[in-house]
């Protein structure tokens, strides 16, 4: 039996219930994390100040075909305290994500998110017939790491989820991505960029070619032994199939010296914002420590801003820790900080 698009429904279980978003909502919605920047944090947008402003975002958010869109009720209360929805969905691929996801703290480490979790994955299987589900967070997000983790799932790794109550989930393949969002989202291809020339030093910034592995591997390693990330094998040869894969979103591009040889990488993807459409967002960026200062990190951003700009892409985004003194120096020579460290780049030439 083919899988069923996802709708507007109620999920209801014994401490909340899933109703379709709504402008009446709001006010809640605000009172429970409208201003909270730590709330707000991880999205890709900035933190709403005013009961205005959060309205705007949820009025976006219900007119968008591309989610369902859902308040989360805490039934003791009967009030709004956060909001959750389906998104990437595809009947066709029997696939869907959970995303774009926020609750107020009161309810942080309650039953909210995990039986919220449940719910959803309960229908999205039972229900809409879905073969795989899946949901993103950045390395560096780690209360979110540690809810997932409470919920049964593995990062890299496919999970099975909990049981719900009286049921058993059969879930066939979570995507669960902990290493700087390098799977993306799935999806149609998008157009593939052609070889760059950045005009940098000299550099020349191609995308990653079959026998670029094993130096894409060794920058890749440097990458994650920066930030701590241990990868085996297995999660190399995976992120390099993703690469080559016009199924997957996810791309590659190549700083190279004037030998050819790559000298720095940068992994990127389109996001789908609420707000402003189809973004580009920057998961990795590396550079071979022996040449660093050389450029390497500006051709990359260069060709990624003109590879945006030929998408249509309004704005590019990023994040990088708040101590990486080094990478920040190259950012701001690009790009505009926004909220906490998160960088955004224009793609029309001033």
């Amino acid at each position: 039996m083919p899988a069923k698009t996802p709708a507007p429904t109620v999920l209801t279980g014994r401490h909340i219930r899933l109703e379709p978003l709504t402008m009446g909502h709001v006010p809640d919605l605000f009172a429970a994390g409208g201003g909270d920047e730590e709330v707000w944090r991880w999205l890709t947008v900035l933190p709403p100040k005013t009961e205005p402003e959060l309205a705007e975002l949820a009025a976006e958010l219900i007119a968008d075909d591309a989610y369902v869109a859902f308040a989360v009720i805490d039934l003791a209360s009967g009030k709004a305290v956060g909001w959750t929805t389906y998104m990437d969905f595809s009947a066709r691929d029997e696939r869907l994500e959970i995303g774009w996801t926020w609750y107020g703290r009161s309810v942080w480490r309650t039953a909210v998110n995990t039986e919220a979790k449940l719910l959803l994955l309960t229908h999205a299987f039972e229900e809409l017939g879905m073969g795989r589900v899946q949901w993103k967070t950045d390395h560096l997000n780690l209360r979110s790491q540690e809810a997932i983790r409470r919920l049964g799932a593995s990062p890299r790794h496919p999970a099975a989820a909990p049981a719900a109550p009286g049921r058993q989930l059969a879930l066939q393949r979570l995507l669960l991505d902990a290493v700087r969002r390098v799977a993306g989202r799935q999806g149609p291809p998008h157009r593939a960029p052609g070889p760059g020339v950045s005009g940098v030093s000299g550099l020349t910034v191609t995308a990653a070619r079959a026998g670029d592995e094993p130096r894409w591997r060794e920058l890749f390693q440097g990458y994650a032994a920066f930030y701590a990330v241990p990868l085996t094998d297995d999660d190399y040869r995976r992120v390099w199939s993703w690469i080559h894969d016009p199924a997957r979103e996810i791309r590659c591009l190549l700083a190279r010296d004037a030998t050819g040889r790559p000298v720095g990488l940068a992994h990127y993807r389109p996001y789908d914002s609420p707000l402003r459409g189809t973004c580009g967002f920057l998961d990795d960026l590396f550079v071979d420590p022996a040449v660093r200062g050389g450029g390497a990190a500006d051709a990359l951003l260069a060709e990624l801003r003109r590879i945006a700009a030929a998408e249509g892409w309004p704005l590019i985004r990023w994040n990088t820790a708040e101590d990486n003194y080094r990478a920040r120096a190259v950012y701001d020579r690009h790009a505009v900080k926004t909220v906490f460290l998160t960088y955004s780049m224009s793609t029309q030439q001033d």
